[in-house]
């Protein structure tokens, strides 16, 4: 039951009906200086949780890297938000019943007003680490939060992750209420570094779609990516150095800061990257360390490949979290067959008394028989040696401490217990 759980998480965002935290502000008592936000959360996945949003801790980290780090290097904290790029790292939001967070981290569906059919600005706000964090995170669910920007830059967060509800229970009570209308895996969208909980919105296509939606997420991706649009030299703008700084990152192409400065560094690693794709001979070439339109189009096709492999990796690892349910499934409802076999078989056993001859002991015979401690032909009698060879099965099983045990060569409750583990085990193997 945990995996079904865990594969279709994702669906409690569609359901922010049921849950009662996700009320829109009303704008007529909303300042005329504030601007309006779509405000949805996420969380960074640890390997010890029970519940996880893509099924496993390898699916929910897959595309985010370690999930202890924002875009911009920061370590994860209470009050950390990710905007859309046009919103410099550092900058502080207040939002209104929220508190002030700062800008450190990014995400491809963390888009500007206008862009994936978003109103407002959307962002991020991060909820905290592991399973808290994630069911946090989904009962906040996607909020309209009004808010402003603020020019001081020496303002502190204060968002407290305390002050978010928690709600294990209403989450697993909105899943269990739309169980009937869950399908197999939701989408979900991503920060550059932590997993980010989105709206579901519509289910996972069929087998035969999946290359679609494979081209579809690659050219979403690229489409927002703004490094593959930009030309860039030392005497360039600060934020657009920035931008192609934190596709070198994520193409592995450039270890060093990511702070706009033209470092000999940065520049260093633009040409290692010309020579070996074929652009420049050496650096002594025409454009040696110049981001132009032929190193932005390779770039931009290791950008893609990347894209395809982690959409590959994720399908991958939904298909096999989505077989582990099916196998999972099918082994539960094996066991449940087989012990409701098993208990009506034991049920006719109840407990025969020595020196008795009838049906019921016959069945003990051939239950022992099959068990090992029963080495002859059933007789349907009841005597030394088969009441020895119950004994020796309590014994083996810890039911009776010795041979002069009082319960021993009676079927008490606790070996018709044993009795229905290992026959449970036995036809399971047998089948």
């Amino acid at each position: 039951m945990r995996s079904i759980l865990a594969s279709v998480l994702a669906v409690v965002l569609a359901l922010q009906s049921a849950l009662p935290l996700a009320s829109a502000a009303d704008e007529s008592s909303v300042p005329e200086w504030y601007q309006k936000f779509v405000v949805t959360a996420y969380y960074s996945p640890k390997p010890d949780q029970t519940l996880y949003l893509r099924g496993s801790y390898e699916a929910d980290i897959r595309l985010n890297g370690n999930g202890t780090n924002g875009a911009s290097g920061k370590e994860v904290f209470a009050g950390m938000i990710a905007a859309p790029k046009t919103y410099a790292f550092g900058t502080r939001i207040e939002l209104s019943g929220i508190g002030i967070g700062i800008v450190e981290d990014r995400g491809g569906a963390i888009v500007v007003a206008g862009e994936r059919g978003y109103d407002a600005d959307r962002i991020d706000i991060w909820m905290g680490e592991g399973e808290e964090g994630l069911i946090r995170a989904l009962t906040f669910g996607k909020r309209t939060v009004y808010g402003r920007v603020l020019s001081e830059s020496s303002a502190v967060s204060t968002i407290d992750l305390t002050s978010f509800p928690s709600d294990r229970k209403a989450v697993i009570a909105s899943l269990s209420r739309q169980s009937s209308k869950i399908p197999d895996a939701w989408n979900a969208s991503t920060n550059t570094n932590t997993e980010s909980i989105a709206v579901a919105s519509e289910p996972a296509p069929q087998p035969d779609d999946t290359v679609d939606e494979k081209e579809e997420f690659v050219s979403d991706a690229v489409a927002n990516e703004p490094a593959l649009s930009l030309a860039v030299g030392r005497a360039s703008d600060p934020e657009h150095i920035r931008e192609v700084q934190e596709i070198f990152v994520r193409l592995g192409l450039y270890s060093g800061a990511v702070d706009g400065v033209y470092s000999n560094e940065f520049y260093q690693a633009i040409v290692d990257f010309q020579i070996s794709r074929g652009i420049i001979a050496s650096e002594s070439d025409y454009g040696a360390g110049y981001y132009g339109p032929k190193t932005r189009e390779a770039v931009g096709a290791e950008y893609e490949a990347l894209l395809e492999r982690e959409w590959e990796a994720t399908e991958a690892a939904r298909q096999a979290t989505e077989a582990e349910r099916i196998a999972a499934a099918e082994l539960e409802k094996h066991l449940i067959e087989s012990k409701a076999r098993v208990d009506r078989y034991i049920e006719k056993l109840w407990s025969p008394a020595y020196g008795e001859s009838s049906k019921r002991v016959r069945e003990l015979q051939k239950v022992l028989s099959k068990l090992g401690y029963f080495e002859h032909k059933d007789t349907a009698y009841f005597g030394d040696i088969t009441r020895d060879a119950l004994v020796r099965y309590q014994l083996d099983r810890g039911v009776i401490a010795s041979a002069d045990d009082p319960e021993a060569g009676t079927i008490n409750e606790a070996t018709r217990q044993e009795f229905a583990i290992d026959l449970i085990i036995l036809v399971s193997d047998e089948e």
